[in-house]
């Protein structure tokens, strides 16, 4: 999950109040995160990282239900924000799935982080949320998976050519019906 337009809202808001939106929209994703059974894996920047197990993610559709969770939480804190920031934050989503790897990375400063080609792709995947103009993207991989429940639809777009990767991957856009 990544801000949109985040570096136009810190240019904006400055550095102290930057980071209460940015505090302010992690919290509404948490909540969502926490309804559909993810976990937050990392922040990144403006990005969030959620994981969940593959059937976790398949079961009822959660994964792709999340990202309407965390607007629906946006809207419902819109006034909130508009008074306090002078705007409400908008974001991409991209979806994902497939293996990673977990463990423990460096010697000064230690961490658990999850590597692969999953993440990589679904970075790249982020991009072509912004690129094709649509909020909510999922490969054709993990749209292959999904039983989307009545009121969400996944639209085929054309297959992403992205950086790194010798073939194209299948994508979709998920919106409310």
């Amino acid at each position: 999950v990544d801000m949109k337009a985040s570096t136009a809202a810190a240019e904006r808001l400055g550095d102290l109040q930057f980071h209460q939106i940015l505090n302010m929209f992690f919290n509404d994703i948490a909540g969502a995160a926490y309804d559909h059974g993810a976990e937050i894996h990392k922040y990144i920047g403006d990005e969030v990282i959620l994981t969940w197990t593959e059937a976790e993610a398949l079961r009822g559709a959660r994964c792709a239900l999340c990202p309407f969770g965390i607007a629906r939480r946006i809207a419902r804190h819109a006034e909130a924000y508009r008074a306090r920031f002078g705007l409400v934050p908008s974001f991409r989503a991209a979806l994902h799935v497939g293996d990673i790897v977990s463990g423990e990375m460096g010697t000064m400063k230690r961490e658990i982080a999850f590597i692969g080609d999953t993440l990589n792709t679904t970075a790249r995947l982020v991009d072509v949320a912004r690129d094709c103009g649509h909020d909510i993207v999922v490969s054709g991989d993990l749209a292959g998976h999904l039983r989307l429940p009545p009121g969400l639809r996944a639209i085929p777009l054309q297959a992403a050519q992205l950086r790194g990767k010798q073939r194209p991957l299948p994508v979709a856009a998920l919106e409310l019906a």
